[in-house]
């Protein structure tokens, strides 16, 4: 699937976001596997304690 922003920059906006804590990643990428990201300020809003996440 062909992403409509560039590689480079999405890598770097993803890097922007965890590094200023706004996403957190629960399981990083290798090969064709893709990162799974999460924002936890988002799910303590919805989920409140029934999520917990390390």
């Amino acid at each position: 699937m062909q992403a409509a922003i560039p590689r480079v920059s999405g890598a770097t906006f993803l890097k922007d976001l965890e590094g200023n804590e706004l996403v957190q990643v629960l399981q990083r990428g290798a090969g064709r596997r893709a990162s799974m990201c999460v924002f936890p300020r988002l799910l303590a809003i919805t989920e409140g304690d029934r999520l917990r996440i390390p």
